[in-house]
């Protein structure tokens, strides 16, 4: 859950970063996509900005080391060894867990909050 709360948390800043580091595919014509290293190398980049807040505020605390290797072995990345990073940001969505008596309930036996992602820490 914390994985996915801070990917969520700091999308802008993740896009922007993405967007600043993707590959080319001709010169002058960008493709939306990163490589598996560049794909570390931003959540890297987001985990010393969370530290250097001190896990405080709304931008969460740090991942882990194991945090960013999961992610990164866990992401699709097509034929050419990229990834959407689009697709991949999207992939973490705000889920309302609160709207329903069973939601709420699989709040509660998760510890989720409502509003939050939800998906399990990996």
């Amino acid at each position: 859950e914390q994985i996915c709360t801070n990917i969520w948390r700091n999308k802008a800043s993740l896009l922007l970063n993405f967007k600043f580091i993707e590959e080319e595919v001709a010169p002058g014509r960008i493709s939306g996509r990163v490589s598996k290293e560049n794909l570390r190398r931003t959540l890297k980049t987001l985990n010393a900005s969370l530290e250097a807040s001190q896990g405080v505020g709304v931008h969460g605390a740090p991942l882990t080391t194991d945090q960013i290797d999961i992610l990164v072995d866990h992401a699709v990345f097509d034929d050419s060894h990229t990834l959407d990073y689009q697709a991949f940001l999207d992939s973490f969505q705000v889920v309302d867990m609160g709207s329903s008596r069973e939601g709420q309930e699989l709040a509660a036996s998760v510890g989720a909050v409502p509003g939050t992602p939800s998906s399990p820490e990996a």
